[in-house]
């Protein structure tokens, strides 16, 4: 920008972009990797590397089994249980994929996904 002869350096400035800062290949918006649009490198911490990766790539994968369990639990256990918790049934390790609760009597239905 100029005043009529003389350059004027902006210091503050809004600009669109999927970064926090225009130099950041870091922490973006993207769902995939793609060129950051001001320095023309790949932005290497997408939402899904950062969110998604390790649970979509444990779904597709050919060892991976899911199991209902029906469970009868304490109130205090059913409020404080959630998605992506971790339960053994049998010395084996599995995730939380779904649960149906009934809290009147105190049962959860499991929908569980074995840990790979």
């Amino acid at each position: 920008m100029t005043d009529g002869t003389t350059p004027v350096t902006v210091a503050n400035y809004y600009i669109p972009t999927n970064s926090i800062a225009l130099t950041d290949t870091d922490i973006n918006i993207n769902f995939k990797a793609e060129l950051n649009e001001y320095t023309n490198t790949v932005f290497t911490q997408t939402l899904f590397e950062n969110y998604y990766s390790n649970y979509i790539s444990s779904v597709f994968d050919i060892r991976t089994r899911f199991v209902k369990v029906t469970a009868y639990l304490p109130l205090q256990l059913l409020t404080t249980i959630k998605l992506e918790d971790e339960i053994i049934v049998n010395q084996r390790a599995y995730r939380i994929n779904q649960v149906e609760y009934n809290l009147g009597e105190g049962k959860a239905e499991f929908e569980l996904k074995n840990i790979v």
